[in-house]
Formats: C-alpha cells, sequence, structure tokens
C-alpha cells in the first residue's frame, strides 16, 4: 500500500540539493511513498521541471530577501489551507520553523502525521551568520533581521516543533546525539544521511582551455563565511613552491557579496588569485565535469557544533568521480574515509591539507584512485547510494504512518 506524503521546502525546484531532487523526487515513488511537494519557483523555474514522485506547487521567489520571505510564507499558508489534505497520510516541513508551526497546527486539525526534516541547524546557523554580519560593519539592520529569525526560529523549533512532531528525520548520527541530549526522545528520530546517485559514473571531464598544463584541485560546495576555504588559499600558496603550475577550482559561491569580495583580496594577499578559477554555481552535470577533470577533490568542513552535525555530500561526489579527496576530521567525513580509502583525512589546516594534497600529487594518486574504483566505489553502491537509503526511509515510512 503506498503512502501519500505532502513536502514543503526551502528550496526552488529543479534543486542541487540532491536530498530533495533525488532521494524524494526520484527514487521514494519506487518504494511506494508518493511525494507532492511544495517548493520555491524563482525565474528559472520552468512548468516542465519534473517531479517524479508526485505533484508539485510552486511559491513565487522574490529578490529583495524580507518581502521573499514574507510573501513565500503566506503563499505556503495559502497552500496549505485550500489543499485536500484526504490525499495525504502526513506532512512533512524541511528546516523552516515557523511554516513548520503553521503545518504542525493544521496537521493536527486534519488529524494527519507531522513529520521535521532537519538537513542543517537552520536556526543556529542565522543566528551565527548574525555575528559576522555585525563583525563585519554591515550595518545594524542586517545583524539584527537574521539574529532574530534564528532566535525566533530556535524558539518556535525547540518549544512546539519538536516536541509535537511525530517523527524527526536528521541528517547525521551526531545530529541525533545532539537531539537526544537536549532531551528529544530517541525512538522519533531517524539519522538519513546524504547519498549519491550512482547512475552518474559515465560523466566525461570538462574540456576547459584554462586548464591546459595545469595541476588541478577542485573544492565543490557553498563559499558562506562558516566553511572558511580561505585557509585554501595559504594552502596553495604552500603547494605552489612545489608545484607552480596548480589550479584551484572553486564550483560555487555565496549570497554574502561582502564576503566574497573579501575572499579575492585574500586570494591577492597570499600570491595565489592567478591560481583560482572562480566558477560560481554550475548545474549539478557540469560541476561534477569539472571534478571529474580534476586531481584530488577537496573538502573542508570546520569543526564547530552546527557543522559538525552535517552530512557532506561532495565527498562522495568526489568518489563517484573517482578521484582522491583531502579533507579534514569532520565526524561523517571520518566516517567515510575510513570506510572507503579515498585518500586522507586531517586536520583543517592550510599546512595538513597542503602536506596531504602534495602526497596524492606526487607520490600516492595512482594507488588511491585505484582504491577508490574498487573500495570506495563498493562503499558507495552499499552503503550511499540514494537507491539504497530510499528503501530504508520507505520503510520507516510506511511503518510510522
Amino acid at each position: 500500500m503506498s503512502v501519500k506524503l505532502l513536502f514543503i521546502v526551502d528550496e526552488d525546484i529543479p534543486t542541487f540539493r540532491s536530498d530533495i531532487s533525488v532521494l524524494f523526487g526520484k527514487y521514494m515513488s519506487q518504494n511506494c511513498v508518493n511525494v507532492d511537494i511544495i517548493a520555491g519557483r524563482n525565474r528559472f523555474t520552468k512548468e516542465l521541471d519534473e517531479w517524479e514522485s508526485g505533484k508539485k506547487f510552486l511559491y513565487r521567489k522574490y529578490k529583495n530577501k524580507i518581502v521573499m520571505h514574507f510573501i513565500a510564507f503566506s503563499q505556503i499558508v495559502a497552500k496549505l489551507i485550500f489543499l485536500d489534505f484526504n490525499r495525504y497520510a502526513a506532512i512533512q516541513v524541511r528546516n523552516m520553523p515557523l511554516p513548520a508551526t503553521i503545518s504542525l497546527i493544521i496537521a493536527r486539525i486534519r488529524k494527519k502525521k507531522f513529520y521535521f526534516w532537519m538537513s542543517y541547524p537552520t536556526s543556529e546557523g542565522h543566528i551565527q551568520r548574525s555575528y559576522h554580519k555585525n563583525r563585519n560593519s554591515e550595518g545594524f539592520f542586517k545583524f539584527f533581521l537574521p539574529w532574530i529569525r534564528g532566535n525566533l526560529g530556535k524558539l518556535l523549533l525547540y518549544k512546539i516543533v519538536f516536541p509535537y512532531s511525530d517523527h524527526i528525520f536528521v541528517q547525521s548520527d551526531k545530529m541525533k546525539k545532539d537531539m537526544v541530549m537536549a532531551g528529544f526522545p530517541s525512538y522519533k528520530l531517524t539519522s538519513i544521511p546524504m547519498g549519491i546517485d550512482i547512475l552518474e559514473n559515465d560523466i566525461l571531464p570538462i574540456e576547459d582551455i584554462r586548464l591546459k598544463d595545469y595541476r588541478v584541485l577542485v573544492y565543490l560546495g557553498t563559499i558562506d563565511p562558516v566553511r572558511k576555504i580561505e585557509i585554501l588559499f595559504k594552502m596553495l600558496a604552500i603547494i605552489k613552491n612545489t608545484i607552480p603550475n596548480i589550479m584551484l577550482l572553486i564550483v560555487g559561491d555565496t549570497h554574502d557579496k561582502y564576503h566574497l569580495d573579501w575572499l579575492h583580496e585574500q586570494s591577492i594577499y597570499h600570491g595565489v588569485n592567478n591560481n583560482i578559477q572562480w566558477n560560481g554555481w554550475l548545474p549539478q552535470q557540469k560541476a561534477l565535469r569539472y571534478v571529474k577533470a580534476s586531481e584530488v577533490g577537496l573538502s573542508p568542513f570546520p569543526r564547530c557544533n552546527i557543522l559538525d552535525s552535517a552530512s557532506p555530500t561532495k565527498i562522495l561526489e568526489y568518489i563517484a568521480m573517482g578521484i582522491p579527496v583531502v579533507c579534514n576530521d569532520n565526524p561523517d567525513q571520518s566516517i567515510i574515509m575510513d570506510k572507503a580509502k579515498a585518500g586522507f583525512c586531517v586536520p583543517y589546516t592550510a599546512k595538513n591539507f597542503a602536506e596531504a594534497v602534495l602526497k596524492i600529487l606526487l607520490q600516492d594518486g595512482i594507488k588511491i584512485k585505484k582504491e577508490i574504483d574498487t573500495i570506495g566505489k563498493n562503499f558507495l553502491s552499499s552503503t550511499r547510494s540514494y537507491e539504497k537509503i530510499a528503501k530504508k526511509l520507505g520503510d520507516i515510512y510506511h511503518h510510522i504512518t
């Protein structure tokens, strides 16, 4: 018997978030869980964008962030009020405290189950971001709004949403332990780590004339302040002393223009601005082609309470593309590297990363690639493929619903 789920997310369709697009959009319907989605729509969204698991209900996104949040929330509530809830066994909200609170109330009125999906401690992230903006003198207003949003969201989540949810999905065992330590029962919590669609193996390396005659490293992901990618510039300066023709591809971006400008200044300060190629966000297939053209994939996740609970995706994508990895000792990354034998897991310092990269480029690269082709990819297919994760998740939905 099929379970019908209404899923409300904080992303646009189409999205590069693989837990939404692949896990729910592709595989859940194959496990008798049909998912209708309420998601954002921007100027790039097309009506023909596929959502294989069910129907999609889109709310409009706007450039002005204050207007966007207010109108998005209003549209979500309007859709919840007028939807036919006889279709659904449960409502699930991803990361959004206020829509989750309203959805929880509606679920109780409609006598439906309510689940919360936490891929990231969003409220704590807003609070941390507010202090970063304040330190960078962006003005009281830009500090105050994320601070209010973070603290209000935290209050709603910990006092209303978490205690009264029927189930909470978190992204890692570390996040689950943190929630248990905060007083929430273990039986209401399930960790669903990030995975990968193994069918991406036929991707070809990008042909980019700018990479000719360079030894190429790649960083795939956000460059928000919390990621501290400026450490990679110091790493690059060390490597450059041994390998002058080194190139770092940055495939990702940040909405923080002040921080982006500061990063460019840092690359100049460390003398590596000509050894960095800034690509911004790219469609997933094109981004992975850049990964395929690289010799080493970098996955830094600075150690802090917020990021320690994360389940990084980029390390899985590097392994799937068959390239050696240098990452730091984030809990989930440590587990993956121990089992996948895909490179080096070291503390996140410029010196440690530089030494690990040089060891791959000058010594162990061929050996590690062979281990990835045998041990690493077998680990992905048996443990972190979305096909396997979806089967586990489908069984859980049928049990709790």
